[in-house]
């Protein structure tokens, strides 16, 4: 029936879920291996590594930045 064809039609035309939340692939060189399951403030020896987590993914996945203000574990040298 043609409305059965429609409703098909339009499953199949679905928009795709966002999958990526990394702005750029990550290498085992410039990031750490917690990446792969959690990271948190306790894994990083520098401020400065912290911030290329933060910077690599979207969302502050990892909740590095509790404060919001783009700098992420601000406890670290």
């Amino acid at each position: 029936m043609p409305w059965d064809w429609r409703r098909e039609n339009r499953a199949s035309q679905s928009t795709p879920v966002r999958q990526p939340t990394l702005r750029s692939q990550p290498t085992s060189s410039n990031l750490p291996a917690c990446v792969n399951s959690d990271c948190n403030c306790s894994d990083f020896r520098t401020q400065a590594e912290a911030q290329r987590v933060l910077e690599a993914f979207l969302n502050d996945r990892f909740r590095l930045d509790g404060d919001k203000d783009g700098v992420a574990c601000e406890s670290l040298p």
